[in-house]
């Protein structure tokens, strides 16, 4: 499998003394070469899917400790792109999401126990599939202008709805 990375996230897939890369192959059983920006996968299909999700997860500004939460089979990468805005709108939007001194992006991390990434013109989610799939829903209701008072009120709503089918 071949991905390419941006430039000046190599360093952090490498790791320091190659430590990072070393893991990821020992652990998804894969071998990794990195040529420039290219990196290539190549072992176990399972580890080779996993490791191109962790490489993914580090393009997009996760530390390899974020990324290698993606090894469980209950975790997921989900990616959010602002391609196509204006740069004045992205500035914007990425503000809305980040929040005051990153309160509101914190306590998104909070509600679902997971990890978001703001990188370039991107945002992107760690997690537990479910809880993913309402981060995702909570991030794009602030990206259409909901206030945030809206949002955790559907968060909190959306959670308590969860927690009760999960008791049955």
């Amino acid at each position: 499998m071949e991905l390419r990375m941006p430039s000046g996230r190599v360093a952090d897939l490498i790791g320091k003394g190659g430590e990072t890369k070393k893991s990821l192959e020992k652990l998804a059983h894969v071998a990794i070469s990195i040529q420039g920006n290219d990196v290539s996968i190549e072992g176990d299909p399972i580890g080779t899917i996993k490791a191109a999700e962790i490489v993914r997860a580090i393009s997009r500004g996760f530390d390899a400790e974020d990324a290698f939460q993606l090894l469980n089979d209950d975790c997921r990468l989900d990616i959010i792109s602002l391609e196509g805005e204006s740069e004045r709108t992205i500035k914007r939007l990425l503000g809305r999401v980040i929040g005051e001194k990153g309160r509101s992006k914190r306590k998104l991390e909070e509600y679902f126990d997971s990890s978001i990434c703001i990188y370039g013109k991107t945002i992107s989610i760690i997690g537990k599939y479910g809880d993913v799939r309402i981060a995702r829903a909570a991030i794009e209701m602030l990206l259409a202008g909901r206030s945030h008072a809206f949002v955790y009120k559907a968060i909190e709503k959306r959670l308590a709805r969860r927690d009760r089918f999960v008791e049955y």
